[in-house]
Formats: C-alpha cells, structure tokens, sequence
C-alpha cells in the first residue's frame, strides 16, 4: 500500500508540473500564430457572410484593427481565425476552449457567464414593425408574435410581455417573416434594424427598450490576454481610423 501511495504522489507531482502557468498572453491563446473568434455572422452591419462565405463587418474591421495594435506592440504576426456558430453556443465555447474570445454583437446580460471586454460601441433595443402596423407602443405588443435572436438581450427584455408568442431565429430570416405578416415585430440591436427597415420599408417604435454597450467576451481567470485585448481596444478608440472604422459602416 505504501508504495502504490508513493507511486500515486509521484503521478500527482509530475501532473501538477506539467500545467505550467502562463507567461504571456501567447500562452493563453489556442494557437502561438491567430486568435480565434466564435462568431455568429447573422448580424449586418457588425458581421455577416459575403458572398465569398467570409465573415466581414463593422466588429470584424474593429477586431482586425485590434489584433493589428496587438502586432505590433509585441512585433507579431497574428491572424484572426473565425469559427463560425449558432449565437446561443458562444458563451459555452469559451469556455470549453473552442475559441478564444466570441465577437458577435455581445452586451452585457446578467446570464452571459463569461468576461466582457472594453466597450467599442453603444447602441439600443428596439422593436421593428411593418409600415402598415397597428402596433405604435411596446404596450401594444401583447399577444404578439415577436421574432428576437435566441439568447439575445432583445429576448431577455421582451419575454416577460403578456402573451408573447417569441420566435427565435436569425436576424435575416426572422424580419422575411416579419415582412410577410409571418411575425408581428421583430426586436433587434438599432443598427441591424436599421439596415433592414431601409432594405423592407419597415418602420420602429419610438420607444427604446434597452441602451447597451457592445463588448467582446473572454472567459474567466486570463492573466494576460483580457488586458492586452482591452489596452488595443482603448488605444484604437482614441485613433482616426476608428472613425474610419465608424464611417465606412454608417454608425458615424
């Protein structure tokens, strides 16, 4: 026995040797080359797919300009790779170390169980109809069909209405149905929406049911890789090409 509890202390030791701390935030990535990105590209102008299947958008131009602050402070050469999922499995997939951060219109919800970043963009929560509505108030929207991104805040904040009917889906799926009387109202961040009342001459409530800050997400205990990310974020706020950033997306 007091052998076998010998050999086992031995196990124990060499185990607990071979979980090195980290370093440097290089050791906190997935890969020593790229950062990974899970991301949900359902959501124009943040991100979305091109026609080339490539993710592309306001919040991918902000991370690449991130990563690019990131290079050459530390004189790297770090790639963004996106690892594309459903919304709801982001969260998770921090955690479980499938990504390194999510970047998909993230705001802060009391559910989300991860690390926010430093915030890169405000904006609000508003609710979408069709021209001809007759819905003018949230109050308006009782025993409605309301279409709102799974997990989203948008859900968060309507769920609760009397009667309610939610849907969730992506974004450009639920406002064709919205368009086609398939929903009543759609509920969304106030840029996307705006896109799409543009493209469908829809129209939005005057009320706003949430203002929110758009952030990346880490997951918990990073010593390193949540300060660097943070530092480049303020660092490119303060920057001409933010504004650029901002501009070649229309939330100027």
């Amino acid at each position: 026995m007091k052998k076998i509890f010998s050999i086992m202390l031995v196990i124990v030791f060499l185990v607990g040797c071979g979980q090195k701390a980290p370093e440097s935030f290089l050791d906190e990535l997935l890969y020593d080359n790229r950062i990974v990105a899970g991301v949900s590209p359902d959501y124009p102008p943040f991100q979305y797919l091109n026609n080339k299947g490539e993710v592309e958008g306001f919040e991918v131009d902000v991370l690449k300009e991130v990563v690019n602050i990131i290079n050459e402070k530390h004189g790297l050469d770090l790639e963004i790779e996106y690892r594309v999922m459903a919304f709801e499995m982001l969260v998770s997939s921090i955690h479980t170390r499938q990504v390194d951060i999510g970047s998909s219109g993230f705001t802060w919800a009391p559910d989300r169980d991860a690390v926010f970043s430093t915030s890169f963009f405000d904006s609000e929560q508003i609710i979408i109809v069709k021209e001809d509505s007759d819905i003018y108030t949230v109050e308006d929207l009782k025993n409605k069909r309301i279409g709102a991104g799974l997990g989203s805040t948008g859900e968060a904040v309507v769920k609760d209405i009397e009667g309610v009917k939610i849907t969730n889906s992506d974004y450009p799926l639920m406002f064709t149905a919205l368009n086609s009387k398939s929903l009543d109202a759609v509920v969304s961040d106030k840029v996307v929406g705006n896109e799409f009342i543009k493209e469908m001459n829809l129209r939005r409530l005057d009320e706003v049911l949430d203002s929110e800050a758009t952030m990346f997400l880490y997951r918990h205990n990073l010593v390193y890789l949540e300060n660097e990310m943070n530092a480049a974020i303020e660092q490119l706020l303060d920057s001409a090409k933010y504004q650029e950033i901002l501009e070649k997306w229309g939330l100027q």
